[in-house]
């Protein structure tokens, strides 16, 4: 297969209607699963796809409504699941210098060490969360999906954000 360029982290496989999934996103559909499916912009301003792309949940266990509906218990079953998944992460070789892309603000609380800013930060300012400050030991990219567009990264305005994650992916990859 192909080398992989690049982590997508999601919160967890829980849904309201109690599906369950063979693979994270319900990748069993590839890039046809519902709940991937809205990433493919984002990930081809950015030179990335299924192909190359290590996908992961934090969470592994299933819950009985979404993500959202949790609240801040989300966070503390999240935080139980992240030494777990730094460690898999850390055994995988090829994934250690590898960047994170971040699908939900919820996410990014969860991994991160110090309080996490408002979501739009990380897209007005371009910024990236360093290693030193989430328990992944990772570059973050925030990358979430919805907003009602405002995270597209195949828009003018968000060009010079999607220049920067490619030339940080491409960096890494070499």
């Amino acid at each position: 297969g192909s080398q992989v360029k690049a982590i997508l982290l999601g919160a967890d496989p829980g849904t309201t209607n109690d599906k369950r999934f063979k693979y994270v996103f319900k990748l069993e559909y590839g890039e046809q699963s519902s709940y991937f499916r809205q990433f493919i912009p984002n990930l081809t301003a950015i030179g990335v796809n299924l192909e190359n792309l290590y996908v992961q949940n934090v969470c592994r266990n299933y819950f009985d409504r979404d993500t959202s509906m949790h609240g801040k218990d989300w966070l503390q079953c999240a935080k139980l699941w992240t030494e777990s998944l730094r460690d898999e992460l850390d055994n995988i070789g090829s994934l250690r210098s590898i960047p994170v892309l971040i699908s939900a603000y919820i996410v990014l609380e969860a991994v991160s060490t110090r309080n996490v800013k408002k979501a739009e930060y990380y897209y007005s300012s371009r910024a990236f969360v360093k290693k030193n400050q989430n328990v992944l030991g990772r570059t973050l990219i925030p990358f979430f999906r919805g907003g009602r567009g405002k995270y597209r990264l195949n828009t003018m305005a968000a060009r010079e954000y999607a220049m920067k994650i490619k030339t940080l992916i491409d960096m890494r990859n070499r």
